[in-house]
């Protein structure tokens, strides 16, 4: 699906300026084209919305997370954050990275560690913890098999 960010004001973030009256066209999740309105060629089939008096900005990416609840995943792309580095992961952060990213849920892309690897006693309920060499690789592999992108 093609989309027409129409006469809106674009903050591009490599200096401080705004870049008024341009037309930004996105081809599903990636932008294919960016400039000003008197220029743009946008596609017949695109769906228009008039970004006059409004702002565009990249998406915002938090890289030290720890969304509670599926309304927190809303929360977050409601104030521009995209992406969300997720460092307390649990079963449902995988079920919810997955769910975001078939289009199921509503929320930024998800990047979520395991369980913290901790030492012993661990700091929290859920932690793994860990002295031995042996018990540091086990974590990480039982990290791995849970389906988690990084460890903590």
């Amino acid at each position: 699906m093609t989309t027409a960010f129409e006469n809106v004001s674009v903050v591009p973030m490599d200096s401080e300026r705004v870049l008024a009256d341009q037309t930004v066209v996105a081809d599903g999740d990636r932008i294919s084209w960016i400039g000003p309105t008197a220029e743009a060629e946008v596609p017949a089939d695109a769906e228009r919305i008039d970004g006059r008096g409004k702002y565009l900005i990249p998406g915002l990416a938090d890289m030290h997370s720890h969304p509670a609840d599926e309304d927190d995943l809303l929360l977050l792309v409601t104030h521009g954050v995209t992406t969300i580095r997720n460092l307390f992961g649990m079963p449902r952060h995988v079920r919810w990275r997955e769910r975001v990213a078939a289009g199921q849920l509503l929320g930024p892309r998800i990047v979520t560690s395991g369980p913290v690897v901790d030492g012993r006693p661990p700091r929290s309920n859920g932690n793994f913890s860990v002295v031995t060499r042996e018990e540091a690789i086990a974590a990480v592999e039982q990290t791995k098999r849970g389906g988690y992108d990084c460890v903590k």
